[in-house]
């Protein structure tokens, strides 16, 4: 019998295209032939995409829908639709879509070949828009590799796959809310031993919205979170 695959995506703020998206995320799963559940959990949005995923889940007995009663940060949302699952491999995209879609199968295969978690790595095209998210990834990464010693590539990709019961025990330790969650979650994981499988994933960089990334700050901010996190696992003697 075919694995069941729960798809954990937060939301907030994503009336303009988030339905769009999800019937993209649908069609790729419905034409690899691969059966799943959708957790949509807003994150307590501001516009009206929790009347959307409401009228969503009516429609489609496949989808589940979830919300916050204030806003905690995708990071904690996103670990609350995984808690959500009742799929044998669980995974979330980033609903912008700015890692390529088409990838799920491949990312979800990994996990049924005997990979724990894995991560698209996001291979990035350059230009005027991307440029700046190029720097800030590779930035990011350097300091992981500096402050704990991630051999991984890419631990901020919005674009993951897990085995559900391996990854929950790990999901459980994570403190982080916000952004630094999936540095955390990897890093926790790699630490304590799961087979971490990454595959490149050409990332596409929309251009639609406006930006918040402040280079010098997301930096600074980033290494202070590291160096809090460094702590605790030589606490817990993971480093």
């Amino acid at each position: 019998m075919e694995k069941l695959v729960s798809m954990a995506l937060a939301c907030y703020n994503q009336a303009d295209f988030l339905e769009e998206n999800i019937e993209k995320i649908k069609k790729v799963l419905d034409n690899a032939g691969i059966e799943y559940e959708i957790i949509l959990y807003d994150d307590k949005s501001t516009d009206n995409t929790a009347e959307l995923i409401k009228k969503m889940a009516k429609k489609d007995s496949g989808i589940l829908c979830f919300f916050h009663e204030k806003n905690m940060g995708r990071g904690k949302t996103t670990a609350d639709a995984i808690m959500k699952s009742k799929g044998e491999i669980c995974g979330f995209i980033d609903t912008d879509l700015e890692s390529d879609v088409e990838y799920m199968p491949k990312l979800i295969m990994a996990i049924k070949q005997g990979w724990d978690v894995s991560i698209g790595n996001r291979k990035y095209k350059i230009n005027r828009h991307s440029i700046m998210r190029l720097f800030l990834s590779r930035g990011f990464h350097c300091l992981a590799k500096i402050a704990i010693g991630t051999k991984l590539n890419d631990t901020e990709s919005g674009f993951k796959f897990f085995n559900t019961k391996k990854i929950i025990p790990v999901l459980k330790e994570v403190q982080s809310n916000r952004w630094f969650w999936d540095t955390e979650l990897m890093v926790l994981a790699e630490k304590k031993g799961l087979k971490i499988k990454e595959i490149w994933v050409p990332f596409i960089k929309n251009t639609e919205g406006k930006t918040t990334m402040k280079f010098a700050r997301d930096i600074h901010d980033y290494w202070a979170e590291l160096l809090k996190f460094r702590k605790r696992l030589k606490q817990k003697k993971l480093l």
